[in-house]
């Protein structure tokens, strides 16, 4: 799983809105929503996994493709 938080409204470690930047389309499934912790990344990472808000967004970058995903009021990823 390969994905980092690249902001969460201007400073890092937020639980608020968080922006994701994803290798694997697959690892959206493994990211927070609110309420729920995402999968943790290594034994070391205390602040990727921790719940975000409504609204985040996640950006799966593979090669020449890039999708977007957002975190919706039902608490589901959903690619825009």
């Amino acid at each position: 799983m390969a994905f980092k938080i690249i902001g969460a409204n201007g400073k890092p470690n937020s639980y608020l809105q968080k922006e994701y930047l994803l290798t694997n389309a697959e690892d959206v499934s493994k990211l927070p929503r609110v309420g729920i912790k995402g999968t943790q990344e290594s034994c070391d990472d205390t602040v990727t996994n921790d719940p975000c808000a409504v609204g985040s967004t996640a950006l799966v970058v593979t090669g020449a493709v890039t999708e977007a995903y957002i975190l919706t009021p039902d608490n589901e990823w959903v690619k825009m």
